[in-house]
């Protein structure tokens, strides 16, 4: 098989450096796939056991609240009396009783839950009489009100509130209901436990990441690798661009070398020798060469025949062999004449 040459070489390795990325990166989804998916079963998981556990917890009862003259949510208004009590009295404070509520006391001796005595509440506010429990509207507009059944009063017991009244007796706590344990869920054999299954969902989840950590690096290098390939390849690239605009201007030179021949051939009339192609120079220049040699031949015969006219060779002195002797002789006579003629 003949060797490749370096742009299919370098061809060859960034298919082969792209086959490896897009393997990893398939990797890599896959993984991320894998571990969103258990996320997914982790938190249905988790869903599921708080709405177990939300059915196993019984109902809380709520206190029902007392009636006290007022909705839920409105804001209780209060008035200023003319006459304070003497606990607002000695402290020196505003004695102010709610208009919408029915207690004996005002605000401060609720807040105090103090015994209020030697005042009087303002004109419109009605409030229970501490004697008797009998409503008594102060503006009184003559209707008779119902009365109430009394109510027998504790004595208060000795110790720190001992002569302390309190306006409201406080309710009496409910009786403290056991929680019922959660029954655990009866788990088919062969089947995990939500702990169990939180636990490996974790496991694999880690796993997971550690093996993208993994996997990074290598994908980092063969970044790298593709990027190198890539230059080589651009790099290839224009080199053959070059090289093939070079054969491409060859190949324009020799169709015009053509088309001029074609043309002489045509014009050219029958017997007369064509144009003599001279031989293309070689790179080593053979062509020069073989001028230089066929020059050289055609000189030589040439000096052979004059140095045998000339007489150098010892041949030569005899004049029988050399063909220009004997001319060279019958000139030699006819210009001795002429040469003795001036001597007379």
């Amino acid at each position: 098989m003949p060797p490749k040459s370096q742009d299919e070489i370098a061809a060859l390795r960034l298919q082969q450096a792209e086959a490896q990325v897009a393997l990893a990166r398939a990797t890599v989804e896959k993984l991320e796939a894998e571990r969103l998916a258990k996320e997914a079963a982790l938190r249905k998981a988790e869903a599921a056991e708080q709405e177990a556990e939300r059915a196993r917890q019984p109902k809380k009862r709520t206190p029902t609240k007392k009636a006290g003259g007022t909705a839920a949510g409105e804001e209780r208004t209060e008035k200023v009396t003319d006459a304070p009590c003497t606990p607002c009295r000695k402290a020196g404070t505003i004695c102010r009783y709610y208009t919408s509520g029915r207690s004996a006391a005002c605000v401060r001796c609720q807040d105090k839950k103090m015994k209020c005595e030697g005042g009087s509440p303002p004109v419109g506010v009605r409030v229970k009489k501490r004697k008797s429990h009998d409503l008594i509207d102060s503006d009184e507009d003559g209707t008779p009100t119902p009365k109430k059944k009394k109510k027998v009063e504790e004595t208060p017991k000795a110790g720190p509130s001992k002569g302390k009244e309190r306006a409201h007796p406080e309710p009496e706590p409910e009786p403290e209901v056991e929680k019922a344990r959660p029954k655990k869920i009866a788990v088919a054999e062969g089947s995990l436990d939500t702990r169990d299954l939180f636990l490996r969902v974790l496991q694999e989840v880690s796993a997971c990441r550690s093996e993208i950590r993994k996997l990074r690096p290598d994908m980092v290098s063969l970044q790298e690798e593709m990027s190198e390939l890539q230059d080589e390849v651009r790099k290839t690239r224009v080199e053959e661009a070059r090289i093939r605009m070079e054969l491409r201007k060859l190949d324009d030179f020799r169709n015009r070398a053509g088309a001029v021949e074609a043309y002489f051939a045509r014009y050219q009339p029958d017997g007369v020798p064509g144009i003599r192609e001279e031989p293309e120079a070689d790179e080593d220049g053979s062509a020069d060469e073989q001028e230089e040699s066929e020059q050289e031949a055609g000189k030589g015969p040439e000096k052979k025949d004059e140095g045998e006219g000339s007489g150098e060779s010892p041949e030569g002195t005899d004049g029988q062999e050399s063909g220009k002797e004997p001319e060279k002789t019958g000139e030699g006579s006819e210009k001795g004449p002429e040469g003795q003629g001036p001597k007379k």
